[in-house]
């Protein structure tokens, strides 16, 4: 994922920039820097973001450019 990708995910998500750090177990610094791609952004952090904002409800299309709809609908 990239930063443009972690941002817009964030945004479409309807998240603070705190809460995606709480939900991704970073510090809210860390996912400033990985949002203006001063840092990379690992899977791990991407992938908890991800299963993060369906759990809490949010669309699965939330997550088309990483999963197919199919995949995603059976993480609800």
């Amino acid at each position: 994922m990239t930063a443009g990708q972690l941002c817009d995910l964030r945004q479409r998500a309807g998240i603070t920039q705190t809460q995606a750090a709480e939900l991704a177990g970073v510090a809210l610094r860390t996912m400033q820097q990985y949002e203006a791609g001063d840092r990379l952004v690992p899977r791990s952090v991407s992938g908890l973001l991800c299963l993060s904002c369906i759990t809490l409800g949010g669309p699965v299309e939330l997550l088309a450019p990483w999963l197919p709809p199919p995949v995603a609908q059976r993480l609800i």
